[in-house]
């Protein structure tokens, strides 16, 4: 009937029902505990079809070559300083530290007056005084002329390098004697951003600074004047010291006069500020 109704054959006939033996659920191909635990540890063992995706190291940062301190103080003169001689404040009052530094500062100068002539720098009775009230008065140490008590009272000689005009200050007590065998350890190299200071932290830079790169800067004798006086000074010396300040190859061609105003003015501006002043 299936075959002439629905096209189908009989699976009865002709041993059909043998053909599904296979899908039979019989005794003879029960799955036993042994099977189990075999096809188990197969499907452990074998790799799973997903693997899990690979984490890429992020690549280490190369070492920063920064090696300047800058200080987030308002008195970036004295934390410059302190920072060179003390390393980093770890103080939980900073203004407290920093006032009581000072303080001491000014009694060793009060009782001992006559060493901040020891300056390499002339310095007037004025000044002094003038020095030595700043130190409590001043909420902060401002001016160039701040660094004459700070090399005096740490013993330590002090260079301050403007990089926008190629120059540099020394400061050192005509009577310090290193106890070091290479000076050059105690040296502080401080940097001048405008009215800001920073310190350079590496020896290595201020020592190679100190032996061979301050000989391509202009040094400023003069603390008050900046420049000493033009009879100083010769023509192709002025000449030299122009392009120093002015970072330019080219000789202009100015006189000697010429050369000397200019050079003393950017340097001046640079250092005191914009105040003008009498250049004879």
């Amino acid at each position: 009937m299936n075959r002439v109704l629905f096209g189908q054959s009989n699976l009865i006939e002709n041993g059909g029902l043998n053909e599904l033996s296979l899908f039979m659920l019989t005794p003879d191909n029960f799955l036993t505990d042994d099977d189990c635990e075999m096809k188990i540890e197969d499907a452990l063992t074998k790799e799973p079809l997903t693997k899990e995706p690979m984490t890429i190291e992020p690549k280490a940062k190369p070492p920063s070559t920064q090696t300047r301190y800058v200080t987030r103080e308002r008195d970036s003169i004295f934390w410059s300083i302190y920072t060179a001689v003390n390393g980093p404040s770890t103080a939980p009052n900073a203004v407290n530290l920093m006032m009581n530094e000072k303080k001491a500062m000014s009694d060793y100068f009060n009782k001992n007056p006559n060493t901040l002539k020891n300056i390499n720098h002339k310095v007037t009775l004025a000044k002094i005084n003038e020095i030595k009230c700043n130190l409590m008065t001043k909420p902060f140490m401002e001016g160039i002329e701040s660094f004459i008590p700070c090399s005096i009272y740490y013993k330590r000689p002090i260079f301050v390098v403007y990089e926008e005009i190629n120059a540099y200050f020394t400061f050192v007590d005509k009577t310090y004697v290193s106890d070091d065998e290479d000076a050059d350890c105690e040296t502080i190299l401080i940097y001048a951003n405008g009215n800001r200071f920073s310190l350079e932290t590496c020896k290595t830079k201020t020592t190679e600074f100190v032996r061979n790169q301050k000989s391509a800067l202009l040094y400023l004798h003069d603390l008050e004047r900046v420049l000493s006086g033009i009879s100083s000074f010769k023509v192709e010396e002025l000449k030299r010291y122009y392009n120093i300040v002015f970072s330019k190859d080219e000789d202009p061609g100015l006189n000697k006069t010429q050369y000397y105003e200019k050079v003393l003015m950017k340097c001046y501006t640079t250092v005191k500020g914009t105040a003008r002043f009498p250049l004879s």
